[in-house]
């Protein structure tokens, strides 16, 4: 079975979510790090997850990355089935964005990623880090890749088309593991969707998260009773 590690953190740390990500890491045997470390020189905070990921990559087969505002709803899924069998040549898998309700949308979303300890995986990271975001901007094409985010997300879709490596990723819909909030209608159980991300959301996102999280029975940490 694929040797999967969990990765989130951020500097300064936000919200519960590393309660969930451990909790979710205990429940399925994976080895989870927590990365708060204060990191120099990075373009913007969302570059942390570049670092955290490449301190830790060559202790596994695939790194999992999720954002601190990115939370397992249903933590009985065993996120390893997205890298288990999937052909070598394949180096990262993520999720396309959903259409925000003001009809934004990007081609992936890098609050949640699988990347694969290989020279591929290693690659397109070392390239988000050191690629400027004067060459980004300038040769962005908003029909296909959507909107400019302003983080390290532009980056790794910029390095994928420049580089040519669009035919070794997977992005799978945003159902399997990059769901928003609105997507869970009245009623729906918390499990509808595996993961619930918040990247964008307006207002206090603390509260949004808690205001979601109450809506089943549970608190910040996104964890249901039965799997404390």
């Amino acid at each position: 079975m694929t040797n999967l590690g969990i990765v989130s953190g951020g500097f300064p740390a936000r919200y519960s979510s590393h309660v969930n990500h451990a909790t979710y890491a205990r429940l399925h045997g994976l080895v989870y790090h927590w990365d708060t470390k204060k990191r120099d020189g990075l373009k913007t905070p969302h570059f942390h997850k570049i670092s955290a990921v490449l301190d830790v990559l060559d202790r596994h087969d695939w790194v999992l990355w999720l954002d601190d505002d990115a939370f397992f709803t249903d933590l009985s899924q065993d996120m390893r089935r997205f890298v288990d069998d999937v052909p070598d040549d394949i180096f990262f898998v993520a999720c396309r964005s959903p259409i925000n309700p003001q009809g934004g949308w990007t081609l992936l979303n890098s609050g949640v990623f699988f990347i694969r300890n290989s020279a591929d995986g290693r690659r397109l990271l070392t390239e988000t880090f050191s690629t400027t975001e004067t060459e980004v901007n300038a040769n962005w094409k908003p029909d296909i890749y959507g909107l400019l985010t302003s983080g390290e997300q532009d980056h790794i879709i910029h390095v994928l088309h420049r580089d040519g490596l669009l035919g070794r990723i997977i992005l799978h819909d945003w159902s399997a593991f990059n769901a928003r909030p609105y997507h869970w209608p009245e009623g729906a159980p918390a499990e509808l969707y595996p993961v619930v991300h918040f990247p964008g959301t307006p207002g206090d996102r603390e509260e949004a998260i808690a205001a979601f999280a109450a809506r089943f029975g549970r608190d910040a940490t996104m964890i249901a009773v039965e799997w404390r």
